[in-house]
């Protein structure tokens, strides 16, 4: 009896694993498709959604887990650029793949991409509520922090992204008394320097 329960728990595993694997696979296949139809920069939604619902059942797969929560970062941080159209929806789907982030980073903290993928929502993110805002409920400084995590575990990753990206994130932002004080453009000019110098 016990055997046969057993031989029954195999089964069910495999077959739950190959469904989420099919699942991944139609995932990347639809989202390899994602500008199909695009006019300009504005994409159709149809095969992103389709995309994401797919990465979304194939998150069952622990096996991969990491692998999919990028993509699905991609995805909502591809649909918010390119499919969404006012600043609340696009928000909204950008703190999708924030909410991803803030939940797998942590628990990947040495994925170098699935950082990537997360300082790009949270950039994104804040962008879509306003350089203020986004400063007071502290957008900003996750973004830096998240920049500085990136360069920290590999600063030639993608040419020096997190430099690239920390500089212009110090030129960008302004100094707000009491609220950010690091803000340093000369230092955003050096850094520039540096990685341009590098690359």
């Amino acid at each position: 009896m016990k055997t046969t329960i057993l031989s029954l728990c195999c089964m069910f595993t495999i077959a739950f694993s190959a469904l989420a694997q099919n699942h991944f696979e139609e995932g990347i296949r639809w989202y390899s498709q994602r500008s199909s139809g695009a006019v300009g920069i504005k994409a159709k939604p149809e095969h992103i959604n389709k995309a994401i619902a797919h990465f979304e059942k194939a998150l069952a797969d622990k096996h991969r887990e990491a692998e999919v929560v990028i993509y699905l970062m991609k995805c909502y941080n591809f649909k918010g650029r390119f499919v969404m159209e006012s600043q609340g929806d696009k928000r909204r789907t950008y703190e999708l793949a924030k909410e991803l982030g803030d939940k797998y980073v942590p628990k990947y903290p040495l994925d170098k991409e699935m950082r990537f993928q997360y300082l790009a929502a949270i950039g994104q993110w804040g962008d879509s509520m306003g350089v203020l805002r986004a400063a007071k409920e502290g957008v900003v400084d996750l973004v830096k922090t998240e920049m500085e995590a990136l360069i920290k575990l590999d600063p030639e990753f993608r040419n020096g992204i997190g430099e690239r990206a920390l500089a212009v994130l110090n030129l960008r932002v302004p100094k707000i008394p009491f609220i950010l004080s690091w803000p340093d453009k000369k230092k955003a000019l050096s850094m520039t320097n540096a990685v341009i110098n590098r690359y």
